[in-house]
């Protein structure tokens, strides 16, 4: 696959990963609650506490001759029952959704972008030959 089209699907992940950091650090609620503020002392921050969940998303891409795959998350296993209960919740954390969220909230634009990115450079080759 052309390097130039991994490059465009690099980015779109990275613009990702970007939008999910922002999610994370923008303290979605509900506020934790008092036992939680509690132990975390004095910090209050919901879904930040050592900062490894935060420091944890990331993106691989797979790539054949003619297909490239691009993946944005958490892939550390030892983070993902961590990241899965606070995404969708269980009978003592609330869901704080900030993977299904983001994605939702950013993935026309990414793809819009990934999408332009792509018929220019089709749009260049065809004109150079």
């Amino acid at each position: 696959m052309d390097k130039t089209f991994l490059h465009y699907v690099e980015d779109a992940c990275n613009d990702l990963k970007t939008k999910i950091h922002e999610k994370i650090v923008s303290d979605i609620p509900p506020p934790n609650a008092e036992s939680t503020l509690e132990r975390k002392a004095p910090k209050t921050h919901t879904l930040i506490d050592t900062g490894e969940l935060l420091g944890s998303i990331t993106y691989k891409i797979s790539n054949t001759e003619d297909t490239i795959i691009g993946e944005v998350g958490i892939f550390e296993e030892k983070l993902l029952e961590r990241a899965l209960a606070n995404e969708y919740g269980t009978d003592r954390i609330p869901a704080r959704s900030f993977l299904r969220s983001t994605y939702d909230e950013n993935i026309d634009k990414i793809l819009n972008k990934l999408q332009e990115n792509f018929l220019k450079e089709v749009d260049d080759k065809w004109l150079q030959q």
